[in-house]
């Protein structure tokens, strides 16, 4: 899994056959639509997703809050993804840190918000996560 994974899904009477959306989800959005779907009221903690039930009804779709990934290979790493950007942030390697923008314009200012809006919910995270440290 990762940013940028295909997934097929199949509602009939919901989701049109054959429709493509090219909007960028997550799984973390999968506890928001289904809360939506079936009328439930979200749990008790604050949902890092956004329900994409109309996404999948084929209206327009504008995420308000990034998808953040963390993943660990060798080195703790994480990604954002919001609107046309993809940021990747090496936490603890100083040559692997870097950021990747989709867009055709160079917006330096757009970066550095994105970038301290990443830095703001890795902590976040990282407050609201366990303790490891035993």
């Amino acid at each position: 899994g990762g940013i940028r994974v295909p997934a097929i899904m199949r509602w009939p009477g919901v989701i049109e056959a054959k429709s493509v959306c090219n909007d960028p989800v997550g799984g973390i959005d999968l506890v928001p639509t289904l809360c939506q779907i079936v009328g439930a009221d979200h749990p008790r903690k604050r949902l890092d997703g956004e329900s994409i039930l109309g996404a999948l009804k084929g209206k327009p779709f504008q995420r308000r809050k990034p998808i953040l990934t963390f993943f660990y290979r060798t080195r703790p790493a994480a990604s954002m993804r919001f609107g046309n950007y993809t940021l990747l942030a090496h936490s603890d390697d100083e040559h692997r840190k870097k950021s990747h923008r989709f867009s055709q314009e160079d917006e330096p200012e757009r970066l550095a918000e994105l970038k301290q809006t990443m830095m703001n919910l890795f902590a976040d995270a990282i407050a609201e996560g366990p303790s490891w440290d035993w």
